[in-house]
C-alpha cells in the first residue's frame, strides 16, 4: 500500500514491495520522528531576540508568533489527533514530516510577522499529527508493556523539547536564524526515505466504502444514526448493554435486605 492510497483512505489496487521492519526499527522511527519535529519546533526559542532585531518587531509580536504555535498544536490535537486511526500510522507520520518541512522553510525565510506566525503554526500542526501517530504506534508495538510505551513517548518528547533550544543557542554556523532550520530540513528529508519504504500496517478504522469525512469528527464524538447506531459504534460512557443491565439491577448492596423489601413493597 502506498502513502497516497493511505491518505485517500482507500485500499491499494496492487500490493507493492515494502520494508517489513522489525518491531525495534518501528519503535525507533516512531520515537525519532516526534523527537526531530520537536527539535525543530523549539529551535526558535533562543532565536527570537535575533529575529526581533532583524525584522524590527516588538516583544508583543514575538508573543503572537509563539502563541500561533501553541494554538495550532492544541487545535490540531483536538480536531486531527485521531487521524492516524483512519489513514494509518505511517501516512500520518509522513504527513507530519512534510508539514514540518514546510513550517521550517517558511520560518527560516520569514521577513514579516505573518510569515513567522505561519511557519510556527505549520510546526504546531506537524507536532500534533506526529504526537498522535507516534504515541498510538508505540502503544501498538508494545501491547503488553503500555508503561514502556508511555516512557518512550515521554523520553522522545522531552528530549526534543530540551535539545531544540540547546542546538539553536549554541549553533556556531553563519546565518543563525536560518541555517539551523536548513540543517533540520535535511534530517527531515532523510527521515522520509525509511518512512516511505516502510511496509504499512492496516489502519485501525477501516474506511472501505465509507465516508471520507468520518476522520473530520473529533475522537469520541461518534453520533448514532437516526434508526440505530452504525456498525462498530460505542457510546462514550460505556455500552448500552451495561447501562441497561445497571438500571435493571437490584438495589445497591449497601441497603439492607429488610429496607430493600420495604421500598419495593411501596
Amino acid at each position: 500500500m502506498t502513502v497516497f492510497s493511505e491518505l485517500r483512505m482507500r485500499p491499494a489496487t496492487a500490493e507493492r514491495w515494502g520494508w517489513d521492519a522489525s518491531t525495534t526499527a518501528r519503535l525507533v522511527m516512531a520515537g525519532v520522528v516526534i523527537f526531530t519535529l520537536l527539535v525543530g519546533a523549539n529551535l526558535a526559542t533562543p532565536l527570537y531576540p535575533l529575529l526581533q532585531a532583524k525584522l524590527g518587531i516588538t516583544a508583543l509580536d514575538v508573543t503572537v508568533a509563539f502563541s500561533a504555535y501553541v494554538l495550532a498544536l492544541v487545535g490540531t490535537l483536538i480536531l486531527a489527533g485521531h487521524w492516524s486511526d483512519h489513514i494509518g500510522r505511517r501516512a500520518a507520520l509522513v504527513l507530519a514530516v512534510l508539514v514540518g518541512l514546510a513550517g521550517g522553510s517558511v520560518f527560516a525565510t520569514a521577513d514579516s510577522l505573518f510569515a513567522l506566525c505561519t511557519g510556527r503554526a505549520l510546526q504546531g500542526i506537524a507536532v500534533a499529527l506526529a504526537t498522535g501517530a507516534s504515541s498510538a504506534a508505540l502503544r501498538e508495538l508494545l501491547p503488553s508493556r503500555p508503561e514502556w510505551a508511555s516512557r518512550f513517548t515521554l523520553l522522545a518528547s522531552a528530549g526534543g523539547v530540551a535539545a531544540g533550544p540547546a542546538i539553536g543557542e549554541y549553533s556556531l554556523l553563519p546565518g543563525p536564524t536560518s541555517t539551523p532550520y536548513f540543517l533540520h530540513s535535511v534530517v527531515l528529508v532523510a527521515l522520509l526515505v525509511p518512512l516511505y519504504l516502510l511496509k504499512a500496517r492496516p489502519a485501525v478504522t477501516s474506511n472501505a466504502g465509507g465516508s471520507r469525512c468520518a476522520c473530520w469528527r473529533p475522537a469520541g464524538r461518534r453520533c448514532p444514526a437516526k434508526h440505530g447506531a452504525p456498525s462498530g459504534w460505542r457510546p462514550r460512557w460505556g455500552s448500552s448493554a451495561s447501562r441497561s443491565s445497571a438500571s435493571a439491577s437490584p438495589l445497591p448492596r449497601a441497603i439492607s435486605p429488610r429496607l430493600s423489601t420495604r421500598i419495593r413493597g411501596r
